[in-house]
């Protein structure tokens, strides 16, 4: 499974790139440079974090389709307790939101079963 993971915190970055070891984790520590990849590398999944340095992940979510655009699956992680946050970002486009507490082997699963899920959707859906 091929990872983009856009975070500019490089401890937490690290902390994912151990839990997500069986993953080909492609990073990036700004939406600039998660830009770079998305146009130029085929991916399965992108996480996402809520709060970055510039734009927030939420603004780039409205900024960007990805179900149209890019086709893949959005998750985005937070230490975040913004009450509407999960609503409101799946509205935009995120399949999952999860707290960046949970990074354990229990996330990796949350994260397969989610991709999973997306793509079944696709497929039922005619889009992939």
């Amino acid at each position: 499974m091929k990872v983009l993971f856009i975070d500019d915190d490089e401890v937490f970055r690290e902390l994912v790139r151990r839990t997500l070891k069986d993953c080909t984790l492609l990073e990036a520590d700004s939406i600039e440079n998660g830009n770079k990849i998305l146009n130029e590398t085929k991916l399965d999944c992108v996480f996402l974090d809520y709060r970055l340095n510039g734009i927030s992940g939420m603004e780039y979510l409205k900024q960007v389709n990805f179900k149209e655009t890019y086709n893949i699956p959005i998750i985005m992680l937070t230490n975040s307790e913004y009450p509407g946050l999960n609503e409101e970002a799946k509205a935009l486009g995120a399949i999952s939101v999860i707290s960046k507490n949970l990074l354990t082997v229990e996330l990796f699963s949350m994260i397969r079963d989610s991709i999973n899920a997306y793509k079944e959707n696709c497929y039922f859906a005619g889009k992939l």
